[in-house]
């Protein structure tokens, strides 16, 4: 089955045609079809990571959090850096270890420097996105590994919450913004992964039934209707079908 292009760039800006560049030079002639599809969902999830964590950055700075912004200017560097190292090395592992791994802890050590789950306006929350990415790229058995990490990672966030401060320097506008931007940007992005799966598993579907009818109308050519309509509906075993014949 071929998977349907992911990197098609319509009448974009530059932006989305640098990512669309990026995803076509993240695979090799010779992956697999699934193979393909992680690598281009993973650059595309690092992409609109980079571009989040900097906006946050920013914010962050611009209301007095500077160790915050910080970690999040971090988090959109080093992200920016393990793209390009991916390219460059072809190292796939370790660039989903070091996204999954930086995803589950900077979001913890966000929180736990802006107060506690409130204060931070549960940016802890972006942690699942690398238990749900786990999901797509590892098999069920890794990526239960990171889920585990995700609840615990909660659990440790409730723990500690009575010795965080009590407050931050954001306004409570503010926090208010960042509340609907994390939880809106986190279903964003695992709609957008799931969105792509679904998508990809209709197109197999489609190809499927395409090559169904084109089996079927082989049958019909090469056998009579009647034969080639036993065969569709029964599992005729060899002996069988040389008596029909």
């Amino acid at each position: 089955m071929r998977v349907p292009e992911f990197d098609r760039a319509g009448p974009a800006g530059p932006v989305s045609r640098f990512i669309a560049w990026l995803l076509r030079i993240s695979v090799d002639p010779e992956d697999k079809d699934e193979l393909r599809l992680k690598k281009q969902l993973l650059v595309a999830a690092s992409c609109l990571i980079v571009l989040a964590s900097a906006v946050w950055g920013v914010i962050y700075l611009v209301f007095g959090e500077p160790l915050a912004g910080s970690i999040s200017l971090f988090y959109s560097i080093v992200t920016l850096i393990s793209i390009f190292y991916y390219l460059r090395t072809r190292r796939y592992r370790l660039f989903i270890f070091s996204q999954l791994f930086l995803g589950l802890v900077l979001p913890f050590t966000q929180m736990a420097i802006l107060g506690g789950f409130r204060n931070a306006s549960a940016v802890i929350l972006w942690s699942m996105i690398s238990a749900m990415g786990a999901l797509f790229l590892y098999d069920l058995r890794h990526a239960i590994g990171w889920w585990v990490a995700y609840f615990a990672v909660l659990f440790l966030s409730g723990l500690i919450a009575p010795f965080l401060r009590a407050t931050n320097n954001l306004p409570p506008p503010v926090n208010t913004v960042f509340f609907v931007m994390n939880i809106a940007g986190v279903s964003s992005i695992v709609l957008l992964m799931l969105t792509y799966f679904i998508n990809q598993k209709n197109e197999a579907y489609r190809l499927l039934r395409l090559e169904q009818a084109k089996a079927e109308g082989l049958l019909l050519n090469i056998l009579p209707e009647e034969i080639a309509a036993r065969l569709k509906n029964e599992n005729l075993d060899k002996d069988a079908l040389m008596r029909l014949i």
